[in-house]
């Protein structure tokens, strides 16, 4: 399978724009993992729920 220019710009915009996204992507993904943490007293830390 052939890449053209055109799909080369492409795919760098989609990563470029994947990667300016990261960081919310990151805050997101740890914002659940901590309500998922706090909701589980198992797994907790149990500073964050004082």
């Amino acid at each position: 399978m052939e890449i053209t220019l055109i799909d080369s710009r492409v795919i760098g915009h989609l990563f470029a724009s994947f990667l300016s996204e990261n960081n919310s992507v990151m805050l997101y993904t740890r914002a659940i993992k901590t309500a998922h943490t706090s909701a589980s007293p198992g797994l907790a830390n149990d500073k964050d729920n004082e």
